[in-house]
């Protein structure tokens, strides 16, 4: 590998295995170095315990596409992560296809999902050596009704004579959401208060 910095982490390696190392610099011009001394190193036994199981999960807010969980953190020193898994039945089992997302604190927000369903999370915690936890307790929570439409009206005067005696108007709709809306489903509500008040008036 090679590194602009004056440091270096050298992954994917083989436990409880030897190895050694050594460096060059290289200038602007591909000039490289005679090499540095060397040095080695063993990698460590792998650890075979996993982290305990997260406790203390709790849904902290939901709106209509997403929901928000909150958990105590785990105290072991070599934790790395945390996997989010989901069903929409609770008492599920995780498995890969319930795992939504990973972690690296003890707090996640499940987005893109479904108005007005009911979900169900358990978590799990993964240390370095890539050993995963008891999954935690379940929680659930329903995702809330889809916000309304966002909608707008411009009002136009048609009959600026005020001889005629009547009172003409034009609504223009404006769609200001991102999903189409069918004007069928739209109501439209006009009201106004005459001057003087007249009971002999009439609407067509």
């Amino acid at each position: 590998g090679s590194s602009p910095v004056s440091s270096y982490s050298d992954t994917d390696l083989e436990a409880e295995t030897l190895y050694f190392y050594k460096v060059t610099a290289v200038d602007e011009n591909a000039n490289e170095s005679a090499p540095s001394s060397q040095v080695s190193e063993t990698t460590l036994t792998p650890d075979p315990h996993p982290p305990s199981a997260p406790s203390g999960l709790i849904v902290t807010s939901v709106d209509s596409f997403s929901i928000t969980l909150d958990w105590y953190d785990n105290t072991e020193n070599d934790l790395s992560k945390y996997r989010i898994y989901r069903s929409t039945s609770g008492g599920f089992t995780p498995s890969l296809s319930t795992h939504v997302g990973d972690s690296m604190t003890s707090d996640f927000t499940d987005t893109g999902l479904q108005a007005l369903t009911q979900y169900h999370y358990r978590i799990a915690a993964v240390d370095t050596s890539a050993n995963e936890s008891p999954p935690s307790g379940e929680v659930s929570a329903n995702t809330l009704s889809p916000p309304p439409p966002q909608l707008r009206a411009q009002y136009k005067c048609s009959n600026t004579d005020a001889s005629t005696g009547e009172a003409r108007f034009n609504l223009y709709v404006f769609n200001d959401d991102d999903e189409d809306i069918t004007l069928t489903d739209v109501t439209v509500r006009y009201w106004f208060t005459s001057e003087p008040a007249l009971s002999n008036m009439s609407a067509h």
